[in-house]
């Protein structure tokens, strides 16, 4: 759980703020005729592959999380099944 929250961390912290200025200044360069669109849509491109991965990784992080926080509580509120009578089939051993 922790390798994944770092991962959420450095998304949030580092790589798509990097990746989006990116974009935007190649926009704006694009905008400036200095920059032509083919290479605007691939920063575009991968930061949005950038933004899919993030939420794959904030899933797989809440995902870990609620198992390990509610560890004591998994199956614990089903009814349990009810004991096999005397007389039914499976109550005896079978023959071999």
């Amino acid at each position: 759980m922790r390798s994944s929250w770092e991962r959420v961390q450095d998304y949030e912290t580092t790589i798509l703020p990097k990746a989006k200025q990116s974009y935007e200044l190649l926009h704006e360069s694009y905008k400036a005729r200095r920059a032509p669109w083919p290479d605007v849509l691939m920063a575009q491109r991968f930061y949005l592959g950038l933004r899919i991965e993030q939420v794959a990784n904030l899933v797989m992080y809440r995902e870990s999380d609620v198992a390990i926080r509610g560890m004591l509580l998994t199956g614990g509120l089903t009814i349990p099944p009810s004991p096999i009578n005397g007389g039914h089939i499976d109550a005896v051993p079978k023959p071999r």
